[in-house]
């Protein structure tokens, strides 16, 4: 009985007001990314190495867990599925963040609410690809292409940034696309080198192999400057002035999870992403190292990126579905 008493009195105890409850230090055990993008895709490929850098950080693992489909939304609810303690991250995006609200009519999470801001990872420079073998060198020559082709040129997208980079084309050459839409970027391509379809919006990462390699064509940049990587790429903007598309990516996790753990990986984060390593090997993908310096100014920018989309989609004149 008097064991009873014990345990009784030391319940009580710890009910007691002020009193220090011990909790097992952040991390202690393996932390899980969720990457709603394919093995080989260009925020994959970014992901994995922030992730290998955090590790060693932190002390623990980073597994990654690759959940593409349905613009992201698998892999973000995916994330939502588990308890916000800080060990299942999300590696998100413009497409999962800013572009879904306004182009899913039915999106099962509002990213505003369910998610908080880690740190902004990259910005993304893409490019208008084509097969190799047709002889359209230049947008100039794709928008002529268009125009005197019988039937609506075919673009692949894998991604909200694709949907929205060609719709933004469409609107400032005056010609409409055919979408032909993919659920994964990987796939996007070989279909592209197949001559399935005719041109894709990608990031540079992804595609700069098959470039290099003289099975797929860059023909325009969407970024208001030329990229370091292939500068004898022109601009769309040096076409059709004004023409503007930058994407990006980013870490975050489920809105309720506590403050000091988000800070904690931000923190590390961002130590990681500014290594001369890091951002070399970003640089040599196409990506561009950019950091928040905590999670309220991640949140904030993911906040007014939002804002930002639902202008773009109305410039694009493309509607919810």
């Amino acid at each position: 009985m008097k064991y009873l008493f014990a345990l009784i009195s030391v319940v009580a105890a710890l009910c007691l007001p002020g009193t220090v409850v011990a909790q097992e230090p952040y991390p202690s055990r393996p932390i899980h990314l969720i990457v709603p993008f394919p093995p080989g895709a260009g925020g994959d490929f970014l992901a994995r190495a922030l992730a290998n850098g955090m590790a060693t950080e932190l002390k623990q693992p980073v597994v990654i867990e690759n959940k593409p489909g349905a613009n992201g939304v698998i892999g973000a609810m995916e994330t939502l599925k588990r308890p916000a303690d800080g060990y299942t991250l999300f590696y998100g995006s413009t497409t999962t963040l800013s572009a879904n609200p306004h182009l899913m009519k039915n999106l099962p999470y509002d990213p505003g609410k369910d998610f908080a801001g880690i740190t902004v990872v990259a910005d993304i420079q893409f490019l208008l690809v084509v097969n190799a073998s047709k002889s359209i060198n230049t947008v100039a020559d794709l928008v002529s292409w268009a125009k005197q082709s019988s039937h609506p040129l075919r673009v692949a997208t894998s991604n909200a940034s694709g949907v929205i980079a060609s719709a933004l084309l469409s609107s400032v050459s005056n010609v409409q696309f055919l979408n032909i839409p993919y659920q994964s970027t990987p796939t996007a391509l070989t279909d592209l080198i197949g001559d399935r379809v005719d041109f894709i919006v990608v990031d540079v990462g992804t595609s700069l192999p098959l470039i290099k390699a003289g099975k797929l064509r860059a023909i325009g940049v969407t970024t208001p400057k030329r990229s370091t990587l292939i500068p004898n790429v022109p601009t769309v903007a040096e076409t059709f002035p004004g023409y503007e598309y930058v994407g990006w990516n980013g870490l975050m996790a489920a809105a309720k999870t506590p403050i000091a753990i988000l800070n904690r990986l931000n923190a590390e984060a961002v130590k990681v992403l500014h290594r001369p390593e890091v951002k070399d090997r970003f640089a040599q993908g196409g990506f561009e190292v950019r950091t928040n310096t905590s999670p309220k100014e991640t949140t904030a920018f993911f906040d007014a990126d939002r804002a930002r989309w639902a202008e773009l989609v109305k410039l694009a004149g493309l509607k919810a579905e």
